[in-house]
């Protein structure tokens, strides 16, 4: 995602001497109110000879294993500090069942505790064929994700008015959802 949004920003014809554009990912967000690891920020900070604030554009925020109070209480949270943001993108990813790492001692343990057993991606990823897109992730004989389904959420700010975390989400959509 940051790699599209970077490739997108660079595309945009502007004087980049006096503006820089940054992409930050699970960088630390901190005021005096707030101490946050967002999975994704877009920021931008003129360049001019007059010192300037960095201003926080965009926010993403991903969640597995968080519920959906808690990551409305960062995003929240985040507001009260950056008043500026322009858009938030919330994406909730429901398991169908909660993880669980290996059990210790069984041969998943013990294959991935052993001295060197780095896997390449090709390696560890499961085989896939065209009937079987989806479903859980099964790798050396544990089932490391199945996902339920991957919901989106943006609000964007509207004129000089704040985003309002309260009201409906400016877009909403469902990219995964199996049965």
């Amino acid at each position: 995602m940051s790699f599209t949004i970077s490739h997108a920003l660079h595309s945009i014809q502007y004087n980049q001497t006096l503006l820089k554009t940054s992409i930050l990912t699970n960088s630390q967000m901190y005021s005096e109110h707030l101490f946050t690891i967002p999975d994704m920020q877009v920021t931008m900070k003129p360049t001019t000879a007059t010192a300037a604030e960095t201003q926080l554009l965009w926010m993403a925020e991903s969640g597995f294993t968080q519920s959906w109070v808690a990551i409305m209480t960062k995003m929240e949270d985040t507001l009260l500090s950056h008043e500026e943001l322009l858009l938030i993108l919330m994406i909730l990813v429901k398991e169908r069942k909660k993880y669980a790492s290996s059990t210790a001692n069984s041969i998943t343990w013990n294959q991935t505790h052993e001295e060197g057993s780095v896997w390449t991606y090709s390696e560890f990823t499961p085989e896939r064929t065209s009937d079987k897109l989806f479903g859980p992730v099964i790798a050396m004989g544990h089932e490391w994700i199945d996902i339920e389904s991957v919901n989106y959420f943006v609000w964007v700010k509207s004129g000089d008015q704040q985003i309002d975390l309260a009201a409906p989400p400016t877009a909403h959509g469902v990219s995964l959802m199996l049965q």
